[in-house]
């Protein structure tokens, strides 16, 4: 590698001007002890595949020097580094220094110092060489086939500088210290061993925890895992299941992995450094379980009046699954909690997409009574064993789907705004799915009344606080007129 400085001009400028002030100095070129060079760090073991950063520290041996111009060399073997590259440079203050430029070339790199080009005169030619070290980070990549053995990453001996009287070069010597290093192949992780679900064990869930142990790589590289699991112990591509790339010793199989039952499956487990090594530990086997597991579904789902801004009063719902937008596949009952949210398993229900309806449900009134029916606008996808989260409020959600409209151009919204919540609409005494003067009247026969009342209704609650008002009637007003799309 050249290190090369070429600053002539402001030298020669200067070199004129002593010569001016002074003519009993006498201008020759001479041998001198200018600067010191050395690799940083100056040994040490690097492995195959593995790169090795160093530093050039380049620095003055005593006072204060100025130079025209400059060439430091230091060499590698192309056999064992690829190309370096210069990560960054940290230049003293007593190094007046334009700016940087490196070549590389086969066997070493070339840095050039800022010059403008030109004959002299030119005042921002020339610098000092004083202060502190003055270090070049370097990066070289140890190539994966390199020798094993000693190299040497080497400063030549002269350091060469142009003269300030005759334009000829004249010898400068500094010491130099160089590196030598030793390359070492790379040693894989240590052994370790698969954990859990126990080799041979049968009736294992769709979707078990695999566990093993940590591998601890000797040469301190950052070990990740690849997981395989497939139904053929040859590990014959494509396999059922890889998983690469993992931090941790552990997997939790999902749904979309896609084990199937009464199967058996082999699975190994390998630990990598990143530098060509690996170690493999299994396989083992297990035999998962003849039983489908149901999908669940958490959901949340707000109801008008009932919700708050942020809470909701606790009330009932019931939950449709639909093959198509008009086919009921089976309905559930379930309890909203407070944030309008609950989970439930699916009893019965195969894997696959559902369009999903929710309709109000309150105790001693009509079904669908309260607040009109919603559905979802798409098909929701259901896995055995999994739970799916669907979000009918939220639009910021993830899992949100809005509310099926059969023609969100001429129609308004199934639902209604609070805040940034949407929310089902209420109004609906009678579960009819329209909400008109026949609530009006349900709501008008209730007015005044809370539970245990002759005359009670809850239907007519709009708000869920056990009294019939005119806060219910508030409600009934801004939806007088709106339906529910559900067929």
């Amino acid at each position: 590698m050249a290190i090369k400085f070429f600053n002539k001009r402001a030298l020669k400028r200067t070199a004129a001007l002593l010569a001016a002030a002074c003519p009993f100095l006498l201008f020759t070129p001479m041998a001198l002890a200018l600067v010191n060079c050395a690799v940083q760090p100056g040994s040490g073991t690097v492995l195959r595949g593995d790169s090795l950063a160093v530093e050039l520290e380049i620095s003055p041996t005593s006072g204060t020097h100025i130079i025209w111009g400059m060439d430091i060399y230091v060499f590698y073997d192309p056999a064992v580094f690829d190309t370096p590259t210069l990560i960054d440079h940290n230049l003293g203050s007593g190094w007046n220094i334009i700016d940087v430029h490196a070549d590389f070339l086969p066997n070493k790199v070339q840095f050039s110092k800022g010059t403008l080009g030109g004959d002299p005169p030119h005042e921002d030619w020339g610098y000092t060489c004083s202060g502190p070290v003055n270090v070049y980070r370097l990066v070289f990549p140890v190539k994966s086939g390199a020798p094993l053995g000693p190299t040497t990453i080497s400063i030549d001996t002269s350091v060469n500088t142009y003269s300030i009287m005759d334009d000829s070069y004249m010898l400068i010597n500094g010491s130099t210290t160089d590196g030598s290093f030793t390359i070492a192949d790379n040693s894989p992780p240590g052994t370790f061993n698969l954990l859990s679900p126990a080799d041979t064990a049968t009736d294992i869930s769709l979707t078990p925890a695999l566990d093993w142990e940590d591998s601890t790589d000797p040469d301190g590289h950052t070990v990740t895992y690849t997981l395989q699991i497939d139904n053929e112990s040859s590990f014959t591509a494509p396999l059922s299941v890889v998983r690469a790339g993992l931090g941790s010793s552990n997997y939790n199989v999902t749904p979309g992995d896609g084990l199937a039952v009464s199967t058996t499956y082999y699975w190994r487990v390998i630990a990598s450094d990143g530098h060509g090594g690996e170690t493999i530990a299994g396989p083992w086997s297990f035999t998962t379980t003849s039983v489908v597991p149901n999908p669940f579904l958490h959901i949340k789902a707000l109801m008008q009046g009932f919700y708050n801004g942020s809470t909701q009063v606790d009330t009932q719902a019931v939950v449709e699954l639909r093959d198509t937008v008009d086919h009921v596949v089976d309905a559930f009952e379930t309890s909203l909690n407070s944030n309008g949210e609950s989970t439930f398993e699916l009893t019965g229900i195969p894997a696959g997409g559902y369009y999903v309806a929710i309709k109000h449900k309150i105790s001693g009134a009509p079904p669908n009574a309260n607040h009109l029916a919603i559905m979802t606008e798409s098909a929701v996808s259901f896995s055995s064993g999994s739970t799916t989260n669907l979000d009918v409020s939220d639009p910021s959600s993830p899992d949100y789907v809005a509310a099926y409209n059969p023609d969100p151009l001429v129609l308004p919204d199934p639902m209604i705004d609070e805040g940034s919540m949407k929310v089902m609409r209420g109004g609906d005494a009678n579960g009819d799915g329209l909400v008109n003067v026949a609530d009006f009247g349900i709501w008008g026969a209730a007015n005044g009344t809370s539970p245990g009342d002759a005359d009670w209704n809850p239907a007519a609650d709009f708000n869920g606080d056990d009294v019939v008002n005119v806060a219910d009637f508030g409600i009934f007003g801004a939806n007088n007129g709106y339906s529910s799309y559900v067929p």
